[in-house]
């Protein structure tokens, strides 16, 4: 009979080693998936961060590629300003040119006069 009881004893000690062999088993496996969740998310996060890294860059770059092309243009739109005003000192230049070369030749006479007689450039005032 201590035979049975001591076999019964032994028989509860291997089933119960055996339960808790499973117990820790089944912990070690909600252990490592949990662990791998930890890491998953880890690495969800890690992703979402270069993308907003990402967004963000595309954005900068976005803007500085609008402000280059405002600049642009407003550098455009400045040199055509330039050279609408150069053309028109140009033509206000020419307009102001009296005399061409030939009225030039056939004056220069009565020109050397008024610039050596300083009476004749006064006479000339009082005219004008």
């Amino acid at each position: 009979q201590a035979k049975k009881v001591e076999a019964r004893h032994r028989s509860d000690l291997a089933k119960i080693a055996d339960t808790n062999a499973k117990i820790k088993a089944e912990n070690d496996r909600q252990m490592a998936r949990k662990r791998a969740d930890a890491a998953a998310a880890a690495a969800e996060v890690k992703r979402d961060a270069a993308r907003m890294r990402t967004l963000q860059q595309r954005l900068h770059d976005e803007d500085r590629r609008a402000e280059e092309e405002k600049l642009r243009k407003q550098r455009n739109f400045q040199s055509v300003l330039e050279e609408q005003a150069s053309l028109v000192r140009a033509r206000k230049s020419a307009e102001r040119v009296t005399m061409t070369f030939e009225e030039r030749k056939m004056n220069e006479g009565i020109i050397r006069e008024f610039l050596e007689k300083p009476e004749r450039k006064e006479e000339l005032r009082s005219l004008m």
